[in-house]
């Protein structure tokens, strides 16, 4: 075999990288530079510290793989000074002290030069993880790039991508970033994912939106699946286990019998969440260094850079997304508990995990998560999200009233079992109960589904939980998997025989779909999908039965299980990809003038400047109560705003959880500073000098006017510079009082 081969699937991983962006708009010489940024200030300072801190890892992927997630910690140190220095622009020099330091320092030298590499990824399994790699970008594509088109196009994206770039190019510009669409306000907010997509965008020096809608998921997506690999195939000490959770985080499961009932946080890869992508590869590093420290046999055997990388790990955890720290932290104190009531011994390494993730824990409890106002703990929260259960009855039965009260109590305590079903493979890791590592993997999935069921947010953000943990999910089931496929040695007829079964038992899930009523105008009542349900949660009992006494008919067990879960994922995902791929583009779209309105506004004001702006409201004009969710200004424009949308704030949040007398939407609260937001509509439409001289003073420079959105006085042509004009946009820079 020639010796370059072995690189050939990561070249193909770049090219199907490249042909991605520049094929959803991103210019080449734009991804060529990204590409060289990430190298440089993410890749090397992070394989270089990794190798100061500890041993050379057996393989190059490996080392490139926790390097990375050790290169986004160092990059995020390091923006936060330039930024608030006024110096984004130099952050490209970040690295290269510690470049200086390693070339010049004779005992680092030798640190870094180390032996070689132990072992090398198989060619097979290397192409495998390109297709996976690739297969995840063809759903990024077709469920989201394809639909958020880049300026000038006119396509609208979904709110949330506005929201998260107008964020990351308030990152850019101020270290702790504010809340874009309201000025002055601190960003309570799991904002680490943003704050790296700025990062990126100051040292490639290209524009952050290309960054943001574009380039920076590809590195991160690659770097989920290359960890959830080496991380599942280190425990399982088998290279197919972990292509095996791969493929179950590439195409998530999600068994539900009845098609209006939407699956529980079944896909972890939800590229609308940036946070909840960024957060993927913290949580597999940090649970990669954490396992380390559970199977320990004592404090001694941990050197001190494992110490180093798991607080790193750990406060990087804080800010991609506040539900991954108390998440492992159950996990580690279950963990503990476990092995001290099994050894009658407290396992010390295991109890300073529990403290390292605790101190770090409180303080960004206070300052990185932001999103939380409103939370509530509760029992069985999570059934909410069968959610509108009642409502999709009344959508698709053409008699409602055929379940209600204790009916659908009932129904929904069935259709939640069977949700389960999506997460039943952690059931094959049970022979794996005497490993801590495994314990303290199942004890994160379970904190997850808990997190899930015990808070209530009015956002549905509880499902983070669950969705953070899928790919741990994916580990563990597929360890199990392994070890009990090992164990058992079933034989191809066995094998084969129960993938059957598997695909019976999915068969009869899709019957319960068609028993249930999956067309409008269904009329069903509650007893048959009951005994529908009944009968697959007997039949489930009777197999766990039947194979607890022979080790071979759990082998086989494990095959129709996987056979159960993934294959009809398989089907479903292509379906659904296919057919987002053949579908036409939403209809929603903002106008040409609102395009050329932001692009002038990105491109000829100060970075720093405030805009005040008409435009409130999702769609359609200003109006009182409405989804106040625009955030197309401060995304689109780079700019930050006085008063722009609001849904996302926290006390938008905390007013829709304790609004008496009735139930309110959080995205469709009335602004919390109504002199404010008075202000700042006056401007555009009764504008007067007193007026616009407070909002000047208030540090407004720039008014985004749209007629679309409501009235604009005339007068605003003589009281501030008309700078640009197309259809319904004008933008006036406002003069500073004489």
């Amino acid at each position: 075999m020639r010796a370059g081969l072995p690189w050939c699937p990561a070249i193909v991983a770049l090219l199907g990288s490249g042909a991605l962006a520049t094929a959803t708009g991103v210019p080449v010489q734009d991804t060529v530079r990204f590409a060289a940024a990430v190298g440089w200030s993410i890749l090397l300072p992070g394989v270089l510290l990794l190798r100061l801190l500890l041993p050379r890892p057996r393989a190059l992927p490996q080392e490139f793989a926790t390097g990375f997630v050790v290169g986004l910690g160092m990059q995020l140190l390091a923006w936060g000074p330039f930024v608030a220095a006024g110096v984004g622009g130099w952050l490209i020099l970040y690295p290269l002290p510690l470049v200086a330091a390693a070339a010049l320092v004779p005992r680092l030298r030798a640190r870094l030069r180390g032996p070689a590499y132990a072992a090398r990824m198989p060619t097979g399994v290397a192409w495998a993880l390109c297709a996976a790699y690739l297969l995840a970008l063809l759903r990024l594509w077709a469920t989201v790039l394809r639909h958020t088109p880049l300026p000038p196009s006119t396509g609208r994206w979904y709110p949330d991508l506005y929201w998260h770039l107008s964020i990351s190019a308030e990152a850019m510009h101020h270290a702790p970033p504010q809340v874009p669409q309201v000025s002055g306000q601190p960003l309570l907010y799991h904002w680490f994912a943003n704050a790296q997509m700025a990062a990126d965008a100051l040292v490639a020096r290209i524009d952050v939106l290309e960054v943001a809608a574009r380039l920076w998921y590809l590195p991160v997506y690659a770097a989920t699946l290359l960890l959830t690999y080496l991380l599942t195939a280190r425990l399982a000490r088998s290279p197919r286990a972990g292509l095996l959770a791969v493929a179950l985080l590439v195409v998530p499961s999600a068994l539900t019998p009845v098609t209006w009932v939407p699956a529980l946080a079944t896909d972890a890869l939800l590229p609308l969440s940036p946070s909840q992508v960024f957060g993927l590869p913290v949580l597999l590093a940090l649970l990669g260094t954490s396992v380390h420290l559970v199977r320990a046999p004592g404090m001694r055997a941990v050197p001190m850079g494992e110490w180093v990388l798991l607080a790193l790990f750990a406060a990087l955890a804080a800010g991609a997304k506040s539900s991954i720290l108390p998440t492992v932290l159950v996990a580690a104190l279950v963990t503990g508990a476990i092995r001290w009531w099994r050894e009658r011994a407290v396992h010390r390494p295991t109890l300073m995990l529990a403290a390292v993730l605790l101190v770090v824990l409180v303080p960004a409890s206070r300052f990185l998560a932001g999103g939380s106002a409103g939370s509530t703990p509760g029992l069985l929260t999570g059934a909410d999200e069968l959610t509108a259960l009642k409502r999709a009855i009344a959508q698709h039965h053409a008699h409602p009233h055929v379940v209600t009260g204790l009916d659908l109590r009932v129904l929904a305590v069935l259709l939640s079992a069977v949700v389960l079903i999506q997460f039943s493979g952690v059931l094959l890791a049970w022979p794996l109960r005497r490993d801590p590592g495994a314990v303290l993997l199942a004890a994160s999935c379970a904190a997850g589904f808990a997190g899930l069921m015990l808070v209530h947010h009015p956002g549905g953000s509880q499902l983070y939980f669950m969705r953070g943990v899928l790919p741990l999910v994916a580990v563990l089931t597929s360890w199990g998997a392994t070890h009990v496929l090992r164990r058992t040695a079933a034989g191809a007829v066995s094998i084969a025989l129960s993938a059957v079964a598997g695909l019976a038992a999915w068969a009869l899930v899709a019957v319960v779909a068609a028993v249930a009523g999956r067309h409008r105008g269904a009329h069903v009542g509650t007893l048959p999908l009951a005994v529908a349900l009944l009968v697959l949660a007997a039949g489930a009992l009777a197999c766990l039965l039947v194979v607890r006494r022979s080790p071979r008919r759990l082998g086989v067990a494990a095959v129709a299980l996987l056979a159960a879960i993934l294959v009809p994922s398989t089907v479903d995902a292509a379906r659904a990809g296919a057919a987002d791929a053949t579908s036409p583009a939403s209809s929603a779209r903002l106008s040409a003038a609102e395009i050329a309105g932001t692009t002038w506004l990105r491109t000829h004001t100060p970075a720093r400047d405030v805009v005040a702006t008409d435009v409130h409201c999702l769609s359609g004009p200003t109006r009182t109560a409405c989804d106040a969710r625009a955030f197309w200004v401060t995304g689109l424009g780079e700019r930050q705003a006085y008063v722009e949308s609001w849904g996302y704030t926290d006390q938008a949040a905390a007013a829709a959880s304790n609004h008496p007398g009735r139930h309110i939407n959080y995205t469709h609260t009335a602004f919390f500073d109504p002199a404010r937001l008075r202000r700042n509509d006056s401007a555009f439409t009764a504008p007067t000098p007193a007026l616009l001289a407070r909002m000047y003073a208030d540090g407004v420079r720039v008014l985004f006017a749209d007629t679309s959105a409501g009235p604009v006085s005339a007068s605003l042509r003589t009281l501030a510079r008309p700078v640009f004009r197309d259809g319904t946009v004008s933008i006036y820079l406002l003069r500073p009082a004489r």
